[in-house]
């Protein structure tokens, strides 16, 4: 169920990144926007307190590199390390 949880958080993030660089956001207002989205969304859902951000986080980054990756001319890895700001 954890799984099916992370993969519904990732995708509704990807989504809302991918869009609001579409639509000009710059990178980091995009990841702020979709994060301040999804926490609102997915706050009160049963198990969020037991997902790992990390597991997350990966699975957001892949999700992003196949969906805006290539116009952003971000990998998976440079995505990841943007994302968690390293």
């Amino acid at each position: 169920q954890n799984d099916e949880l992370v993969g519904r958080i990732a995708k509704d993030f990807s989504k809302k990144f991918c869009n609001g660089v579409a639509f000009g956001l710059s990178q980091e207002s995009a990841v702020n926007f979709a994060m301040k989205e999804n926490i609102a969304i997915f706050k009160n859902k049963k198990g969020i307190e037991s997902i790992d951000a990390k597991e997350i986080s990966e699975k957001v980054s892949t999700l992003v590199v196949d969906k805006c990756g290539y116009p952003l001319n971000l990998s998976e890895d440079e995505w990841g390390q943007y994302f968690l700001g390293g």
